[in-house]
């Protein structure tokens, strides 16, 4: 546990590589997770984030193998690229309804993910955002997306199901390519 009297932390890659790390408690009072922040902690499993918190940056918890559940604080605006990459032991996710933006790649190859709610405020889902999530069953995307990026779902081959909203106007090159499963779309 990091003691509430720290109020910054390093901003670029503040525990990277910290293999040993298990459980993480941040203090509130820290405004954003930079980039690479817990990258390569292999055995982090728990992280309790604050409220305060309104960033997650690039790479901040890439390849927490055994990251399993996380809970996103609702101050988050912003989830940067490749957030949360080769996070294979995470299964569920929600994505607070302020954020107004995901990062490319930022939950690629999360190959244990089956559960996403997406926000209500996002217009635009990147490039490769979830490829390569295999588990991922059935995915709901909001009202107000207009944009699906290249590559988005790409190779997610468990994928059976997608709704898409009324606002929808254009999905890029391979959206859904490689979903071999895809069984069912709604419009």
């Amino acid at each position: 546990e990091i003691p509430s009297s720290v109020t910054t932390l390093r901003d670029q890659c503040c525990f990277i590589n910290c293999t040993s790390l298990t459980d993480v408690k941040l203090p509130e009072g820290i405004t954003s997770l930079g980039y690479g922040f817990f990258s390569g902690c292999v055995n982090l499993t728990t992280v309790d984030i604050p409220s305060s918190v309104i960033s997650l940056g690039g790479n901040c918890f890439a390849d927490c193998t055994k990251l399993s559940n996380i809970e996103i604080p609702s101050n988050v605006k912003s989830i940067g690229y490749k957030c949360f990459v080769n996070c294979s032991a995470l299964t569920s996710i929600s994505i607070p309804d302020n954020v107004t933006s995901l990062g490319k790649f930022c939950f690629s190859h999360c190959t244990g993910l089956e559960s996403v709610s997406l926000s209500s405020n996002l217009t635009y889902l990147n490039e490769s955002c979830f490829e390569f999530c295999s588990a991922l069953k059935t995915i709901v995307i909001p009202s107000g997306i207009t944009h699906i990026g290249e590559s988005c779902f790409w190779f997610c081959d468990h994928l059976e199901k997608v709704s898409f909203p009324t606002s929808l106007v254009r999905m890029y090159d391979y959206s859904f390519a490689g979903c071999d499963n895809l069984e069912t779309i709604e419009i």
